[in-house]
């Protein structure tokens, strides 16, 4: 059922996400350059999971505190970082659904009168919004991991800007309700965060979440990076 005016989806929560080179333009799986070996397991339960494509079109401004999207081409969607928390930047998200009638030129308006933080209004009053447009086709599994109370996603990627020629990334995910269950899973099959400067050479970028990372990509600065190192 779709939420109206500034109700939240319930379906959000604290996420991990990391995202790197396609598996096609890479030697080794993202998944490999993350994970030790004892999730070999789980990640082969992918391989039995029929794969959910969708196309999303995300409109981009300078603050990555929040998104802005069309979810396979429909209404808007606003997500809000509410939270960053620890060293592997597991953050808090919160989905809003505007009304059917929002669109661009009056979201500003929208989130004036609902219980959205002011902070994420996109432009000073009276102006226009300036936004990249990306579009990213995404093909989607997912997984819950049970015993971890915690649900994998793992997407292949195509992300193009404007007329430009698309580029291919993976993304891998980590959600739950609770953060205490995503960080539980991060500690135990990442280890420490330091392991993951050998990821960021091989082309990742771990701890941010699509706003901020379609926002570097679209600007020409994807750079790969940890969360927290520089």
């Amino acid at each position: 059922m779709r939420r109206f005016g500034c109700e939240p989806d319930a379906d959000m929560g604290w996420e991990w996400r990391v995202f790197g080179p396609s598996a096609s333009s890479s030697s080794s799986s993202l998944w490999s350059l993350i994970f030790k070996q004892d999730t070999a397991a789980i990640h082969s339960k992918f391989q039995a999971i029929p794969c959910s494509v969708r196309e999303d079109i995300y409109f981009l401004a300078a603050n990555d505190a929040y998104g802005i999207k069309s979810r396979g081409g429909s209404l808007l969607e606003v997500k809000v970082r509410e939270d960053r928390a620890d060293e592997f930047g597991v953050e808090k998200w919160r989905k809003y659904e505007p009304p059917a009638t929002t669109t661009l030129l009056n979201l500003d308006e929208w989130v004036l009168q609902s219980s959205i933080c002011s902070s994420i209004r996109m432009s000073p009053p009276g102006t226009q919004h300036q936004h990249i447009v990306v579009s990213v086709q995404k093909s989607i599994r997912k997984v819950a991991a049970m015993e971890s109370n915690v649900c994998l996603e793992q997407s292949e990627l195509l992300v193009r800007v404007g007329e430009n020629d698309p580029l291919s990334f993976q993304t891998i995910c980590v959600e739950s309700k609770s953060r205490a269950s995503v960080q539980a899973f991060l500690e135990s099959h990442l280890g420490d965060p330091s392991m993951l400067s050998e990821a960021s050479a091989a082309g990742v970028v771990a701890g941010c979440g699509y706003p901020r990372f379609l926002l570097d990509v679209a600007t020409g600065n994807y750079r790969p990076s940890i969360h927290g190192q520089t």
